[in-house]
């Protein structure tokens, strides 16, 4: 049986448990994805890469899995267990995943269409005490997996994307660090505006992302940015991300 195509449009994380895919304007496609066996993640690894693993072009299969395994394995070490409430470590454990594999796969153009969500959920079931995770409710945990999922990925997948735009039109290495953690703090903040107000979605969060940008840079600029930083440059800069992908995906 596949579940109703509203179903899952409106429950992703369930549909994906399920083994299906919602594609944009594809409907749905499904997928026999077993999770008997205790290598949960590595079958996680394998069915997230299956329909991107034609366009890496470096690493075979293999290779390409043992290093997402490593990335998903070592993201759950040295986190504290004994002292953080588990939707925090969920988060970190998230960005720390995405960190490595944007830091290692940068450019590797397929990852913006790779969804490794039930690859994080694994990760998590096989990183984390099994009595930290017990007793919570089963949708209240897909929700926290399915927002630090999509939240890390976001920002981790901008960061190269800064950095490159940063060192393209800023020469100064101060105004550079000062540049990239306003740009950083920025979209960061602006991520909770999409949608919430009338009109564009985009338009929202582009304005929402220079205000933020913008009232990040004027402590350093002693309440006035464009001391610090050219309006000229700036505007270059928005451009420049906005051309390169920075835009949150769809």
């Amino acid at each position: 049986l596949e579940p109703h195509p509203a179903t899952a449009s409106q429950c992703p994380f369930a549909a994906r448990a399920l083994g299906v895919r919602v594609h944009e304007g594809s409907g749905i496609v499904a997928t026999a994805m077993s999770w008997a066996g205790e290598d949960a993640l590595g079958e996680a690894i394998h069915q997230a890469l299956a329909p991107v693993a034609h366009l890496e072009r470096e690493w075979d299969i293999n290779k390409l899995e043992k290093r997402m395994r490593q990335y998903f394995k070592n993201g759950s070490k040295g986190l504290e267990f004994a002292s953080n409430p588990w939707p925090e470590l969920v988060e970190e454990y998230a960005t720390r995943v995405y960190s490595s594999i944007f830091t290692a796969l940068n450019d590797r153009q397929w990852l913006a269409e790779a969804d490794f969500l039930l690859v994080l959920d694994a990760g998590i079931k096989d990183g984390f005490p099994p009595a930290l995770l017990s007793g919570i409710p089963k949708h209240i945990f897909e929700k926290a997996v399915l927002n630090a999922n999509d939240r890390a990925f976001e920002e981790q997948r901008y960061l190269p994307i800064l950095w490159d735009a940063i060192t393209q039109i800023i020469q100064s290495p101060k105004l550079k660090k000062k540049a990239y953690d306003a740009f950083e703090e920025g979209r960061k903040n602006a991520a909770g505006y999409i949608g919430d107000e009338a009109g564009s979605p985009l338009q929202t969060f582009v304005q929402a992302w220079i205000f933020a940008t913008i009232e990040r840079l004027c402590p350093d600029g002693g309440g006035l940015p464009q001391e610090l930083l050219a309006p000229e440059t700036a505007t270059l800069l928005f451009h420049s991300l906005i051309g390169a992908g920075a835009l949150p995906l769809p």
